[in-house]
């Protein structure tokens, strides 16, 4: 009965509002592949929107640059329907910068146009700063020896290859010691497991200040969204494009641990998300707790601790 009451605010919220003059039914989110980087290095900048299907999104393509980014490349990915009606579509840039410093990927302009009267709003996805460090670790040129060509005495062919034999040294050198660290990150990355990215995608997430500046409905949908990717990862289950009684249901047939606390979160979530609910603070503490403790309750080493 409450998973039917859900679904009957949820249709009602996002279909209703649509009718406005002001399209408002949007969820708008971004994020970077790193916020630190080397000059030149191509840096991802993915966009992901969520939208109701009477919903058509334009997405800028033809970007020579962004700021003081120059664009490699725009991927717009396939639009993904849920089983709910909401529609995903999203874009990844890839981004390079070719000076040092703090250099900020300003957000980039997303048109929405609704079907039945063209009516038309234009969103600003959000922007990341991110460091460029010059390929040198310690910021300054490479100091080469003074040499000067005599004009009555050339120098010989022996000189030039054991000048270039050390600068090809000197630069694969140079080339390890800025690799090797994210050789390092690589490997160490691959080896985290799914319960410290949630609990570190929840850190990032609650640095984005979305609760302070008023936008609940960002941030219930990430933090909804790190929980199904625990969900799916932890336990092997199917429900990151599945609707709020569907996981419920997977959840139950495959005894996952807390299943029912889990289903009323997500709906919600989902009131917060489509019917512009607005939490008290208490109640947006008490959800963050319950989010990282049942994450904390069922990661592996905590399982295989209570079987031993």
């Amino acid at each position: 009965m409450k998973a039917l009451i859900v679904v009957l605010l949820f249709s009602t919220a996002f279909f209703t509002a649509g009718a406005d003059k002001e399209i408002s039914d949007i969820a708008i989110s971004a994020s970077v592949s790193t916020n630190e980087g080397f000059i030149g290095d191509a840096v991802k900048y993915s966009v992901r929107v969520l939208h109701a299907t009477n919903v058509t999104i334009f997405f800028p393509q033809q970007l020579d640059s962004v700021g003081k980014w120059e664009v490699l490349d725009a991927a717009v990915q396939k639009p993904v329907r849920r089983k709910d009606g909401a529609v995903t579509e999203s874009v990844v840039y890839s981004l390079a910068a070719y000076e040092h410093g703090v250099i900020t990927i300003p957000g980039v302009e997303i048109r929405a146009v609704k079907r039945e009267d063209s009516s038309e709003s234009v969103f600003t996805s959000r922007p990341f700063a991110v460091l460029i460090r010059p390929i040198l670790t310690n910021g300054s040129k490479m100091d080469l020896p003074d040499i000067k060509k005599e004009a009555s005495l050339p120098l010989p062919l022996w000189f030039w290859i054991v000048i270039g034999s050390i600068i090809a040294v000197a630069a694969a050198v140079i080339l390890v010691i800025k690799l090797w660290p994210r050789v390092v990150k690589a490997v160490t990355a691959a080896e985290v497991s799914e319960d410290v990215v949630a609990l570190n995608a929840i850190n990032a997430l609650l640095a984005k200040n979305y609760i302070d500046l008023g936008e609940y409905k960002l941030f219930y949908f990430e933090l909804s969204e790190i929980l199904r990717a625990y969900l799916s990862k932890r336990f092997d289950l199917h429900v990151l494009e599945a609707t709020t009684s569907e996981i419920a249901a997977i959840m139950e047939q495959a005894e996952t641990p807390e299943c029912a606390d889990i289903a009323n979160f997500l709906a919600y979530a989902d009131i917060i998300k489509f019917a512009k609910a607005i939490p008290s603070a208490v109640e947006n503490a008490a959800h963050i707790e319950f989010v990282r403790g049942f994450i904390s309750r069922t990661r592996r080493v905590e399982i295989a601790a209570a079987t031993a």
